[in-house]
């Protein structure tokens, strides 16, 4: 079952990456919480010895390299950055878990001397590590498969049989890929494991709206700030999906089904680069047109933020807390 719930949890953390490029952010991870920043990111995880935190030094390719800086360039390279990043930490926070795990169980069981078990990150297998690569890919299969290759197949399907113009096939595609999207959000967050990881997304959100509305990261003032943030990576998601819809609308549905899926998997950087500069300047506005279209996005952020509870927000407040002292 720990299996089961471990994929799960990977395939989701695409949805909670926060978008940043200078302003902090971060992600839920397993069992904790992710806060990064223009030099370094942090993990904080709860465990049996109370917070595990380990700090990592990171400076993007946008800094060191000024083309990179350029927009939407930079979107797609803050994005690769990210899902680096995503992964860097996926694999030292599962270690941490599953290290965890085994001692919650040896320590159970304890030794024939009644003594309890010291189990490391370090004595974790590479086993486990294959296993996280392994499951990387399949989730990248899978994401192409439910998001790009099933929704355009029925539309494809629709069309065959309705013979349809190419802006009709494009928006059933669209209205589908997003329908798809929702469900698989809401069947998901089902899972106890998803829920507890969706209470991580809130207290990193919670956190960062603490601090940047300026009060003292305590946890009082954490619980009490909003867990809806401008930046999230669903309602990043949610403009990469409506933005899709209307640049795939210029895709004819004449091209047979390899090209069309070619072309979408093609656009799809493009698109995300678009989306990143989309949501970083809609972040810095107050009011106006983009931040009214921004409100379906912030609403989905209901499906996969959950309110924390103390234990979530203790691994939120040290994680940005670590994440400070390291980029001063």
């Amino acid at each position: 079952m720990r299996k089961i719930s471990f994929f799960l949890k990977l395939l989701l953390l695409v949805f909670l990456q926060g978008v940043s490029r200078n302003a902090y952010g971060g992600q839920a991870v397993v069992g904790g919480v992710m806060m990064k920043g223009p030099t370094h990111y942090t993990v904080c995880l709860n465990t049996l010895d109370g917070v595990h935190t380990k700090v990592f030094k990171h400076r993007s390719l946008t800094k060191r390299y000024k083309i990179l800086g350029i927009p939407i360039l930079r979107g797609i390279v803050m994005l690769v950055e990210m899902m680096f990043v995503g992964y860097k930490t996926i694999d030292y926070s599962a270690r941490v878990a599953i290290a965890d795990e085994e001692k919650k169980e040896l320590n159970e069981q304890k030794t024939d001397k009644g003594t309890s078990s010291k189990a490391s990150v370090d004595e974790v297998s590479k086993a486990s590590a294959w296993l996280l690569v392994g499951t990387l890919i399949i989730s990248l299969i899978f994401a192409i498969f439910l998001f790009k290759f099933l929704p355009l197949g029925i539309a494809s399907l629709v069309d065959r049989i309705f013979d349809l113009s190419s802006i009709v096939v494009n928006i059933i595609d669209g209205v589908i890929r997003a329908a798809i999207f929702i469900l698989y959000i809401y069947a998901i967050g089902k899972y106890k494991d998803v829920q507890d990881l969706f209470s991580y997304h809130g207290a990193e959100h919670k956190t960062i709206n603490c601090y940047e509305s300026g009060k003292t990261l305590t946890r009082k003032n954490i619980m009490a700030s909003s867990q809806v943030h401008l930046r999230c990576g669903t309602t990043f998601l949610f403009v990469v999906l409506f933005l899709s819809l209307l640049v795939y609308l210029f895709i004819p549905s004449s091209l047979s089904f390899i090209y069309k899926l070619l072309l979408r998997l093609a656009l799809l950087p493009v698109i995300a680069g678009i989306a990143y500069e989309l949501q970083r300047f809609s972040a810095k506005q107050k009011t106006g047109l983009l931040q009214k279209l921004m409100r379906p996005g912030l609403w989905l952020q209901a499906l996969t933020v959950n309110a924390p509870t103390l234990k979530h927000v203790r691994a939120g407040k040290a994680s940005l807390e670590a994440l400070i002292v390291a980029e001063k």
